[in-house]
Parts: C-alpha cells; sequence; structure tokens
C-alpha cells in the first residue's frame, strides 16, 4: 500500500513541477504545492530532481527520473513512517 501511495505522491508531485515550470532554471530549494523540490540535474536523457514533504511520521524525501515528461525511475530515499501501515 505504501508504494502505491509512493507513486501517486511522485506523480502528482512531478505533474504540478511541470505544470508550474516555466522552463528556465530553476533556484532550488522550490515549493511547488505540497512539495520541495530540494534538487535537480540534468542528465543525458532527462532530469532527476529530489523532492520533500510531510508524511504522518515526518519528512518524506524521494528521488525521482523523469525522461520525455515521464516518471522512468523513483527512489523513496528517506522517510520515517511506520513499517506495514497503511
Amino acid at each position: 500500500m505504501f508504494k502505491k501511495i509512493a507513486i501517486a505522491l511522485v506523480l502528482v508531485f512531478t505533474l504540478t513541477l511541470f505544470a508550474c515550470d516555466s522552463g528556465s532554471k530553476v533556484e532550488y530549494p522550490k515549493k511547488y504545492g505540497i512539495v520541495d523540490v530540494v534538487a535537480g540535474e540534468e542528465t543525458k536523457t532527462g532530469v532527476k530532481l529530489t523532492l520533500e514533504t510531510d508524511g504522518f511520521g515526518g519528512t518524506i524525501k524521494a528521488e525521482v527520473t523523469v525522461v520525455d515528461g515521464k516518471i522512468v525511475d523513483y527512489d523513496v530515499i528517506e522517510n520515517s513512517e511506520s513499517a506495514g501501515w497503511g
């Protein structure tokens, strides 16, 4: 269940990012609604973003790789949520 919630949150975060971005270089940290984009780097094929948001048990930090406007990889790198709940 946690993976489904994490995937949904990452999708919302990424869509919000691209819907609000003007296409220019972005200074970090940058707030998009309830998500902070704390880092971003261009790769050979797309962009890799580090996102933070508040979870129930504390901050959730994730890395998302976007290629051609599609999420191709994500990783929840830090969280303090209760294992087995949700």
